[in-house]
C-alpha cells in the first residue's frame, strides 16, 4: 500500500473520532417540554388562575403542584395570556339571547286612528237594516277603537228571536253582518239538520270567543284575526230542546247521528262564512268551529 493512500486513511480517522459519540436514539427523540422561559413572563401555579370551565372534578388529597414554567400557559391578572392576544369573546347561546322582535301582525286594513261620525252612522243604518228587533235580542254597544282592532257599530248578541229562541251564551260581541250570517245559518241548516237526526230543535249555542283584539292563534307573528274587528266567532257545542248537549269536542269523531249533525252543519257553514275552520283543519280547532266574515273572491275556505 502507497505511502499516499495510507495518509488519506490517517486524516479521515482523525476527522470521525473527534466528534463526540451521541446514541443514535438520544437524537431522535423529541424534546418533552418547550423552552423553559422566555424574558418578561412571570410564574404563575394553578391556584392563581381563573378556570371559567369548571368540570366539576376535585383534586386528589395529597396531590403536589409544581410551578407552571411553559410561558404559553402564564396568565395575566386578567385572565389573558401575556405576550398573546386575547381570543374572540365567545357568542350567547340561544337561550340567553334576546328573543326576536315579532313582525308587524299582516292582515285587513285597521281601523282608523277615531272613527268618524258618518262611518259611525253607516254603520248603524247598515245594523238597521240587516237585523230587525223583533227577529233579535242584542244590546247596541259604543264604538270600538283597541289599538288597531275594533269595529264602529258592535253589538252584544243575546237571542235569535225565532221559533223556537236561540240563545248564545254568553252574550256575543260582534257586528251586525255576522249576527244575519249566523240567523241565516241557524234556520237554513242547523235547524233542519237538528230535526232530523237528533229529533229535536237546537236551543242554545255555546260562544268559545267573539270579539277579542288579537292575532290568529294568539300568535304576534300571525296575521291578524277577524276577531279582532268582531266579525268572526268560535262555536264549541250546541243544546237542544230535549236537554241533549253535542260539543265539538266529543262528538265529532262518535260516528254516530251527533257526529253526522256536527259535519252536515259544518259543510252548510261553507255556503254562508268567508272561513269555516273545524276539526280537521287543525288540532287548534279540535274542539270548535270557527266563523268569519272573511270576503272570498270565489268560494269560502273551508276545513
Amino acid at each position: 500500500m502507497s505511502a499516499r493512500f495510507i495518509l488519506i486513511l490517517a486524516a479521515w480517522a482523525v476527522c470521525i473520532f473527534s466528534f463526540p459519540a451521541y446514541p443514535l436514539a438520544q437524537v431522535l427523540t423529541l424534546p418533552e417540554k418547550r423552552p423553559p422561559s422566555l424574558s418578561g413572563v412571570e410564574k404563575v401555579t394553578p391556584q392563581e388562575t381563573d378556570d371559567d370551565d369548571d368540570d366539576g372534578e376535585e383534586e386528589e388529597d395529597g396531590e403536589e403542584h409544581s410551578p407552571v414554567e411553559d410561558p404559553l400557559e402564564a396568565t395575566s391578572t386578567k385572565g389573558e395570556v401575556k405576550g398573546i392576544p386575547p381570543l374572540p369573546s365567545r357568542g350567547l347561546p340561544p337561550s340567553l339571547r334576546a328573543p326576536r322582535q315579532a313582525v308587524e301582525p299582516l292582515g285587513p286594513e285597521p281601523p282608523p286612528e277615531k272613527w268618524s261620525g258618518s262611518e259611525i252612522e253607516a254603520a248603524n243604518t247598515q245594523c238597521a237594516k240587516l237585523l230587525k228587533q223583533d227577529g233579535f235580542e242584542f244590546k247596541a254597544l259604543e264604538p270600538i277603537r283597541e289599538g288597531i282592532c275594533g269595529t264602529p257599530a258592535p253589538i252584544a248578541l243575546k237571542y235569535f228571536n225565532h221559533a223556537p229562541r236561540v240563545e248564545i251564551r254568553p252574550a256575543a260581541t260582534m257586528t251586525c253582518q255576522l249576527a244575519n250570517a249566523l240567523d241565516r245559518w241557524l234556520v237554513e241548516v242547523v235547524q233542519p239538520r237538528a230535526k232530523a237526526l237528533l229529533q229535536a230543535n237546537v236551543i242554545r249555542v255555546a260562544n268559545l270567543s267573539a270579539y277579542q283584539c288579537r292575532s290568529r292563534y294568539n300568535d304576534p307573528t300571525q296575521r291578524i284575526s277577524y276577531h279582532a274587528f268582531a266579525d268572526a266567532i268560535d262555536i264549541a257545542e250546541f243544546m237542544t230542546a230535549k236537554g241533549e248537549r253535542i260539543n265539538v269536542l266529543d262528538h265529532w269523531p262518535a260516528g254516530d247521528e251527533r257526529s253526522q249533525f256536527l259535519k252536515d252543519i259544518h259543510s252548510g257553514a261553507c255556503k254562508v262564512f268567508g272561513t269555516v275552520l273545524g276539526p280537521e283543519a287543525n288540532a287548534a280547532h279540535k274542539n270548535h268551529f270557527h266563523f268569519d266574515m272573511a270576503k272570498r273572491r270565489h268560494s269560502a275556505y273551508c276545513q
